[in-house]
């Protein structure tokens, strides 16, 4: 349920959010729902539907744009197929790609990055694959959703008999064509298909003497497309050939009709769930493209926005931090004009509004918006000429209804408050206007020029002051907001930037009030001295972090230390305990030679030779030096070429160190595991640059040139110039094959054309196209290969 009026969600433009939400969506059906997005005032209903948006867009930075191409609205077909009517074959094919692109999705949603996404998955497990319905139409349809020959063995003989019925009655029809006793009736000797019937073309003075039927004329009159009475009983049985294969044509859609008339709950099901992900994808989208957050939600009327940004002005905005609801619930906005007022308050709104349509914020993920109760706001000049209402009237028909509606839950945004009639009597009714609203215990942002609202405000519990700030060395709006003191109207400051003469101003500076002056020079020490004192706590808590930093890094280098120390005396201590206990196994095989010896002979001193040696083994094992292995590379990547220290051989480091500080590399055709020190980075020269021109130039034309030109209307002169720029773009695009439209007519424009080709050195041979295809007024050409 939503309590927003059309007129709040405009002047907050929160339409041109949706719309650029809407773009966002891969499918009509999700983009037609963005448009009619409407706030909810339901906190937990809020609360879902963000949680949705984060979960999207955490998947879309894992795993990438989801697949949603072939996913169309088909809800009519369905209905029609489960109501027993029969689909066609295009339609058939709209469902196949709905089919696939379902099935798609779904292997989308089930990658291991969507497992922990609860509501994701929510609506994934209602997207289930078809795959034998798939697989059934594919192996029926072709692309273009004509059905194939192998859709069943009925259709494959009917075709083939069709074919064959088709060869015969166009070697008949041939034959008369060239039959000496005919050819002074006929215009060309040449076969072509009129109605589906094999006819020959008869000049229109002889169509009294050439039996047979007319099916068709030309465009100029003078031919008539006959076909002989001689082949018309093989013209009626292909005909009857035709019927039968439209006949099993139509079963087999009928059969693949019923099947989806059978899985039509199920792919309407997956639709409607893929429909919901789109959009929550949309705002996935949406909160990446612009940098935003999730706001924290509350029900209490706090509204805390921090370095919030107005979304519709792009890199232009300025970040605001604005807050009500907490402290006091009236906030007044004063200060300089084109300072950012408006701006401001338009940002509150809208964001609220976006918030309670699910959408991420562009602020601080520590802002918050209260959910629950209704957004009013007056903003903007709505004087209206044909209504008879003046700038002051329209504001005050706003007030007048907001009076009546506004609640403890409400937020009121009201722009230029006061302003339009007697300055005293608009101060007044503002006065009032504020208290009515503070007193119902509404949330209300407002801006003014009024001086006196601005001494009113000061002196009311639960209302503050805010100003725009107002750089007074550029004479320039900084377009910041603080809280806490009023803002000058720097009116004659704007003016003077501005150009205005100084002696007027000087003139108009004599016309305000001593106390008026006294007031703004108040109120601009009282800025200066803020600043000033910001200024030292920011150079503070600069030098607090730096010393914190200093102190963690030191902490870190400590910890670090220490850790090498105890590495290098443990690894120092094993190696002790390894060479104490090789020398003391030589010892005892040295002792046990000794003992075993009968007589001192050269190979007992040999012996104590030996135990002498191990003796200074072991006395130098303390004093050890120690050999720090090599360090990691800090600039290597996996993918980048490498040597090994020890072998020098090259190989690709495929991994960063792991725990162990191991890395696994690939030299050759082998992966193995070494130490991150004992790589460093391969030395190589770039090969050189290929010579790809051509192939790059056959590449586009293989990509883009088309096998037909349609050269009707052309005279021949323009038509074989085209045709010439055409077959060049065909051998560079390796066409085997190309077709040239050129029409009957009177045949000099085919004549020409053949010619061209009979003489052209890339053309291996042409000839009429097939009668279904065009016969004689479609010349295929075959290309060298």
């Amino acid at each position: 349920m939503t309590l927003m009026s059309s007129g709040t969600t405009q002047q907050l433009e929160l339409d041109k959010v949706l719309h650029q939400l809407a773009r966002r969506a891969s499918t009509h059906t999700a983009a037609a729902r963005a448009q009619d997005l409407d706030p909810r005032d339901d906190l937990g209903s809020v609360l879902e539907i963000l949680e949705e948006t984060s979960q999207a867009r955490d998947l879309l930075e894992k795993a990438g744009n989801p697949p949603l191409g072939g996913i169309t609205e088909v809800h009519p077909l369905l209905t029609r197929a489960a109501r027993g009517g029969t689909l066609d074959g295009k339609e058939l094919l709209q469902i196949f790609h709905v089919l696939g692109g379902l099935r798609r999705f779904r292997d989308y949603l089930d990658r291991p990055e969507a497992s922990d996404l609860a509501r994701l998955r929510r609506c994934a497990v209602q997207i289930s694959a078809l795959p034998v319905l798939e697989q059934d139409i594919d192996g029926c349809l072709d692309s273009e959703g004509i059905v194939k020959d192998t859709a069943s063995e009925e259709l494959r003989r009917l075709r083939s008999e069709v074919q064959r019925l088709s060869a015969t009655i166009q070697t008949r029809v041939k034959a008369i064509a060239t039959d000496p006793r005919y050819l002074p009736m006929l215009q060309e000797s040449l076969v072509t298909s009129r109605n589906g019937r094999f006819c020959v073309p008869v000049k229109v003075e002889f169509k009294g003497e050439f039996k047979g039927i007319v099916h068709d004329r030309s465009g100029s009159g003078a031919t008539l497309f006959v076909e002989p009475m001689e082949v018309m009983a093989l013209n009626n049985q292909l005909r009857e050939l035709l019927i039968d294969e439209q006949d099993e044509i139509e079963r087999i859609l009928k059969r693949l009709t019923l099947a989806v008339a059978g899985a039509s709950e199920t792919i309407d099901t997956g639709l409607v769930a893929a429909f919901q992900l789109d959009l929550m994808f949309a705002k996935g989208k949406l909160s990446l493209d612009w940098d935003c957050h999730e706001p924290r939600l509350n029900s209490e009327g706090r509204f805390v926005l921090l370095q919030a940004r107005h979304p519709l002005l792009h890199g232009k905005a300025v970040p605001v931090d604005v807050s009500v609801g907490q402290d006091f619930n009236t906030l007044l906005i004063t200060g300089a004009n084109t300072g950012g007022k408006t701006v401001a308050l338009k940002t509150v709104g809208l964001l609220t509004l976006m918030a309670r349509c699910g959408l991420h914020l562009p602020a601080d993920p520590k802002s918050e918006v209260s959910v629950g109760g209704e957004v009013f706001c007056d903003i903007g000049d709505e004087q209206n000429l044909e209504t008879d209402l003046s700038t002051f009237s329209a504001h005050l028909v706003h007030v007048i209804d907001i009076l009546q509606r506004a609640t403890t839950t409400s937020l009121v945004l009201l722009d230029e408050l006061g302003t339009g009639t007697d300055p005293e009597e608009g101060a007044a009714l503002a006065m009032a206007l504020l208290s009515e609203l503070t007193d119902r215990g509404a949330r209300t942002v407002a801006t003014t020029h009024h001086g006196s609202l601005k001494s009113f405000v000061h002196l009311q519990e639960k209302m503050e002051n805010a100003a725009v700030e107002f750089d007074s060395r550029s004479l320039r709006p900084t377009y910041r907001i603080e809280v806490g003191l009023p803002g000058n109207s720097q009116a004659l400051t704007i003016a003077r930037r501005l150009g205005m003469p100084e002696d007027f101003l000087n003139k108009a500076s004599g016309f305000l009030s001593t106390e008026r002056i006294a007031v703004d020079q108040l109120i601009d020490d009282l800025e200066m001295r803020r600043r000033l004192l910001e200024s030292e706590l920011g150079s503070a808590d600069l030098q607090r972090e730096r010393l914190e930093a200093m102190q963690e890094q030191l902490e870190s280098e400590r910890e670090a230390l220490q850790k090498r120390e105890v590495e290098q005396l443990a690894n120092l201590q094993a190696e002790g305990r390894r060479l104490m206990l090789e020398t003391r196994e030589e010892a005892d095989k040295v002792l046990r030679a000794l003992r075993s010896a009968e007589r001192e002979s050269a190979e007992t001193e040999k012996q104590r030779q030996r135990l002498r040696q191990m003796e200074e083994r072991l006395s130098k094992i303390g004093a050890r030096p120690e050999c720090p292995p090599p360090a990691w590379d800090e600039s290597l990547e996996p993918g980048q070429s490498v040597r090994l220290r020890a072998s020098n051989r090259a190989g690709v480091l495929l991994s960063l160190p792991d725990s162990s500080n191991e890395v696994e590399v690939r030299i050759g055709n082998l992966k193995v595991r070494i130490d991150a020190g004992e790589i460093e980075p391969l030395k190589t020269t770039p090969p050189p640059v290929g010579q790809g021109g051509i192939s790059k130039i056959r590449l586009e034309k293989a990509l883009s040139v088309t096998d037909t030109i349609d050269l009707h209307g052309y005279h021949v002169e323009e038509a074989l110039a085209a045709l010439d720029r055409f077959l060049d773009d065909a051998i560079l695009g390796e066409l085997d094959r190309v077709q040239i439209i050129h029409g009957i007519g009177t045949g000099r424009l085919r004549k020409a054309i053949h010619e061209y080709l009979t003489s052209h050195p890339a053309i291996e041979g042409c000839s009429y196209a097939d009668p279904r295809e065009g016969g004689a007024g479609t010349t295929v050409a075959r290309l060298q290969p």
